[in-house]
């Protein structure tokens, strides 16, 4: 029987009491749900890795992506997300980085290292055997879209470390198939693509052209980006 995983779930930090009753009535419908904070410190809002490991710690059926401001607070969440894997490693599943809405470093150097900062987060993944998540694609605002193949050293490098590429990186879908039947290590999530900005019929256009060109099947994982979109959206839509 096929595990039911929702791989890129958030908490936004709006109404956290009523996010987790909504989290709780899901989990009545799934396996596992793995979650993330709508996590934007350098704007006031979202919400810290701490207070979502602390609304969750107790939550069965729940795993955590931690996430960072590589901008303005990198070694104080670092240090943060490390004294939460100290704690409890088996409840947090990966690593989300919010690409393209920050300003991120991925120049490497002759011996193939990046930057100190990024560095450290790989090592990390690397010792507790974590994803990372990008995020890929279109961005809010008027910021410019995420091209996947900008992280593709990243991928390459570090083939021991399993990256996901979300939201199909929309609407990069001849660099998403490239990457995903090049990169063992490399994996997407359907998260988040019911948008006004395109018809549904489009929509549905782009995810089977990927679906067809893409070798692996299995590279192809279940996400809703709740609250963004939500599971009876995604079902329909899927």
């Amino acid at each position: 029987m096929n595990t039911k995983i929702d791989w890129h779930y958030h908490l936004s930090g709006r109404n956290v009491k009523k996010d987790v009753l909504n989290l709780t009535e899901y989990l009545r419908t799934m396996d596992e749900v793995y979650v993330m904070a709508s996590y934007f410190p350098e704007n006031g809002s979202g919400l810290s890795n701490y207070n979502l490991y602390y609304h969750l710690k107790d939550i069965e059926k729940t795993k955590l992506y931690l996430s960072l401001d590589f901008e303005h607070y990198f070694f104080q969440g670092f240090n943060e997300m490390v004294s939460i894997l100290e704690e409890d490693p088996s409840k947090i599943i990966g690593i989300k980085i919010y690409t393209g809405y920050q300003n991120i470093d991925f120049s490497k150097d002759v011996n193939n290292k990046f930057s100190n900062e990024l560095e450290m987060v790989l090592e990390l993944a690397r010792k507790y055997n974590l994803y990372i998540m990008f995020h890929t694609g279109y961005l809010k605002g008027n910021k410019e879209m995420f091209n996947p193949k900008d992280i593709e050293d990243v991928i390459n490098i570090n083939s021991d470390i399993n990256f996901i590429l979300a939201h199909l990186s929309n609407p990069y879908d001849l660099e998403l198939i490239q990457l995903l039947n090049m990169y063992d290590n490399l994996y997407t999530d359907i998260s988040g693509l019911v948008d006004k900005r395109k018809e549904i019929a489009d929509t549905i256009k782009y995810v089977q052209n990927i679906y067809k060109k893409v070798d692996d099947k299995s590279k192809f994982l279940f996400g809703t980006d709740y609250p963004m979109q939500n599971h009876e959206t995604t079902l329909n839509f899927v």
